[in-house]
């Protein structure tokens, strides 16, 4: 997620947008002018009306908020939007090539992967690589900060699923969120490392507590206050044809 999703998708983005540390194109001609940014920021919103909740939310405008994007935001835009919204804005090869990393990213995700797409992954992985050196770091030394540890990244990502089996597999949400749950428990700046073990503590002995009284499971539930998923948010469009 951290690799594609936020670091190298954050590159590719201030890359066409002309911002990446200073950088101009060079000889290439990959930068998107700003006012057809904001086309596409436009763009964007409008295509999300469209497209089921239980699939994405709502997504800020990429021109003006893109400071505002998640991992989730960019997971989405980059695999399911980009093809569609950069068409005959991205000139080619970049567009092409922006294409065969999205192919990447989706055999990555998938949750099987057979022998010959793994094969064919390691191919496409080095191309792109290859591709990637030659339209965007050109070869130029004063250039090398385009050379992102995230491209170099995927270079590895072969061997790490060769050893461990597919990216869905490893999927780090859960441990994350878990994490950011955590994190927000801790607010004392003396002792914070006391305050977080005593909070592990409480939540473990929450859970031995409901186990054995399941019928109190919901009353001692301190994990937040429950969503009504039945209802629609703002940014959201109810369609009574369809759900009846």
């Amino acid at each position: 997620m951290h690799m594609v999703y936020i670091n190298q998708f954050k590159a590719l983005i201030k890359l066409w947008r002309g911002e990446f540390k200073g950088l101009d194109s060079s000889t290439g001609h990959y930068i998107i002018p700003h006012p057809i940014w904001k086309t596409i920021g436009i763009e964007t919103q409008q295509a999300i009306k469209t497209i089921p909740a239980s699939f994405i939310h709502s997504i800020p405008n990429i021109k003006a908020n893109f400071h505002s994007f998640t991992a989730e935001d960019n997971a989405f835009w980059l695999t399911w939007l980009a093809p569609y919204l950069l068409a005959g804005s991205l000139s080619e090869p970049y567009y092409s090539h922006m294409l065969d990393l999205i192919k990447i990213i989706k055999v990555c995700t998938g949750f099987g992967m057979t022998r010959a797409e793994l094969k064919a992954l390691g191919t496409n992985l080095y191309n792109w690589h290859l591709d990637y050196e030659d339209h965007y770091f050109q070869h130029d030394p004063k250039r090398l900060s385009i050379m992102t540890l995230a491209s170099h990244r995927l270079d590895h990502l072969l061997d790490d699923i060769n050893n461990t089996g597919p990216p869905a597999a490893l999927w780090e949400f859960v441990t994350e969120r878990s994490m950011g749950e955590v994190v927000c428990s801790v607010t004392s700046h003396v002792y914070p490392f006391t305050q977080l073990a005593n909070t592990l503590l409480q939540w473990e002995q929450l859970k031995v507590m409901r186990m054995q009284y399941p019928d109190l499971s919901e009353e001692l539930d301190y994990s937040g206050g429950h969503c009504d998923w039945s209802r629609i948010s703002s940014a959201e469009k109810y369609f009574p044809e369809i759900n009846n």
